[in-house]
């Protein structure tokens, strides 16, 4: 099927499902101020703070649960209340009960990225077969690859705008796919500065439809449309980013905010206008290094991140980092997820799956 196929996708209606009880385990939990300058507003109202020791528990997913392997790549929650996983053999779906290995399509194998569009659709990038959509409401299944215009088929990041452009970052170049299905490839035919931005890891929008992205090469870049507006790196040698936050949009107060995180312990808040990029904060010295994926939640006013050493929770209201990990899951966290019932989900290359879930106690 062509690309053609996105303009059927629609809205989905959210579905709670029965979540299973599990033992309550002992979190490694932190908590301290780390933000230099004044940039996050430091509330006095501290009890508003999710205590996460108290109001989750833990939960391990492995092979007895139905993955086939603990090499997890990307996570994501349909309008069905489904939790979905990429990994190395395939995409797996959570029922409430247990994964299992989807059916979506027998072309889907190493599973590298997950994003749901403002439609309700799934959209699914592989290493190697390119991209798929898939709408849960009528189980129609796209497909779009390098013979419909895709730069590679080897897939690592999506995102998509306030005018329901999908952004496909490719090893190769930046591809967006409009609704009409039209493909742009974002190379040095759209302008000389587009050649040095390859491997597109990241991607996050702003509040006046800007996308933000990280190549693998370490550059922090920013587009509007095929237009490329900003390029930066870190200001310290042998530093260099390695994701955006996304979700940028739900922030409230002021626009154009988002986080980077960097190969090495820090993280720096940033103000991207006009053109005009501002450095406002940097936390340094965090337990943990090099970041995989940052995603601000509205609910619980903050940031929940994840990298190669762990994963916690960065609070917009006091400045706070909260640290996650545990014993058997610490290292090469790759992915963060926050359900509809407010549960949280990790996912790790090496450690499978973990889920903070809330204590109904």
């Amino acid at each position: 099927m062509g690309v053609n196929m996105r303009s059927l996708f629609h809205n989905t209606s959210r579905v709670s499902l029965l979540r299973r009880l599990a033992a309550t385990l002992m979190l490694m939990l932190f908590v301290f101020p780390v933000f230099t300058g004044s940039t996050f507003h430091l509330s006095a109202d501290e009890d508003t703070e999710v205590d996460y020791l108290a109001e989750y528990e833990a939960i391990f997913y492995d092979s007895y649960d139905g993955l086939v392997s603990a090499q997890i790549n990307a996570v994501a929650q349909t309008g069905d209340g489904y939790i979905w996983v990429g990994t190395y053999s395939g995409l797996y779906r959570y029922d409430g009960q247990k994964f299992a290995k989807s059916n979506v399509s027998s072309e889907i194998y190493s599973v590298m990225a997950l994003y749901v569009d403002s439609e309700g659709a799934l959209w699914i990038g592989t290493n190697d077969s390119g991209l798929f959509g898939f709408d849960p409401e009528s189980g129609e299944v796209s497909h779009i690859s390098v013979k419909e215009g895709l730069p590679s088929d080897s897939i690592r990041s999506l995102a998509e705008d306030r005018t329901g452009r999908l952004f496909v970052g490719t090893v190769s170049s930046l591809a967006i796919i409009g609704d009409d299905g039209s493909i742009a490839v974002c190379d040095e035919s759209k302008g000389a500065g587009w050649a040095e931005i390859t491997g597109i890891r990241s991607l996050g929008l702003l509040d006046d439809n800007v996308m933000a992205g990280v190549t693998n090469a370490g550059a922090l870049f920013f587009c509007r449309g095929s237009e490329l507006v900003r390029v930066a790196t870190v200001d310290r040698p042998g530093v260099y980013y390695t994701a955006v936050s996304r979700n940028n949009t739900q922030r409230p107060g002021e626009n154009g905010r988002l986080i980077a995180g960097t190969s090495d312990d820090e993280i720096e808040l940033l103000s991207y206008d006009a053109g005009k990029l501002e450095k406002l904060s940097v936390i340094d010295g965090m337990a943990v290094t090099y970041f995989n994926d940052i995603c601000y939640d509205a609910g619980e006013g903050g940031y929940f991140f994840c990298g190669e050493s762990g994963m916690g929770f960065l609070s917009d209201r006091t400045g706070r980092v909260t640290y996650l990990m545990q014993d058997k899951f610490q290292s090469s966290v790759s992915g963060v997820c926050k359900d509809y019932q407010g549960n949280l989900w990790f996912v790790s290359n090496k450690q499978g799956i973990i889920e903070y879930s809330r204590n109904p106690f």
